[in-house]
């Protein structure tokens, strides 16, 4: 313990020696928060509750869009949405392999998180990445699902063609270290503002030190 109060008293003394601190902090806990992610997966799926299907295209609902041949489908406003209800309750990730006819704009999932929840809202989406085969994947929080919506473009008459609709695919241990595109913001952004929140209140503390020290007459 000595020894770590040494090493924080040396990191808050120097500005570089803080921020250097705080990088490492993110990172440290950014690998065990994907330790985590990865021991909560692997119980659920041994559990049973996590487990890899195939969806039927043919099971969703088709709003604003109409189904043109067997897995192809074209949109009838700048809405078009899939609905999947009731889904299975527990979806990590779902990976939607389609073409588009042209770029869809913006391709989601939005999902409902309780039974009484009645309309999908912002508050409940994840936004597709993807892949470099051309399909796209969508990660979804933990914990139970009670709805699902693909919205497959922004635009009218957008044809698209859905190949397969794959849920909770099998990820390996490495995948779960993968950096994302807001890891490595956060990576760069929040050790400097956690340094800068520190260096603050350092200084406050040492004034509020100060004043002690002098007294009431000071």
């Amino acid at each position: 313990m000595t020894k770590l109060k040494r090493l924080m008293h040396s990191a808050l003394a120097s500005e570089k020696r803080l921020i250097a601190l705080c990088y490492v902090l993110f990172f440290a806990a950014s690998v065990l928060v994907c330790l985590a992610g990865f021991a909560e997966d692997a119980f659920q799926r041994a559990m049973g509750n996590v487990v890899p299907a195939q969806l039927d295209v043919n099971s969703f609902s088709l709003i604003d869009t109409r189904q043109t041949q067997p897995g192809t489908f074209t949109s009838t406003s700048p809405d078009p949405r899939m609905v999947l209800e009731p889904s299975p309750a527990y979806v990590r990730t779902v990976t939607v392999d389609c073409t588009f006819s042209k770029d869809p704009g913006e391709f989601c999932i939005f999902y409902k998180t309780s039974p009484q929840q009645e309309e999908y809202d912002a508050t409940h989406r994840a936004w597709g990445y993807r892949q470099a085969d051309g399909s796209y994947t969508f990660t979804l929080p933990k914990g139970r699902i009670y709805g699902l919506r693909l919205d497959p473009g922004i635009f009218t008459n957008l044809a698209f063609e859905v190949h397969s609709i794959t849920i909770n695919a099998p990820r390996s241990f490495f995948s779960w270290f993968a950096p994302s595109p807001v890891w490595v913001l956060g990576q760069a952004v929040v050790p400097l503002l956690a340094a800068a929140v520190l260096k603050n209140v350092r200084g406050l503390w040492a004034r509020l030190a100060a004043l002690r020290r002098a007294g009431p007459d000071a």
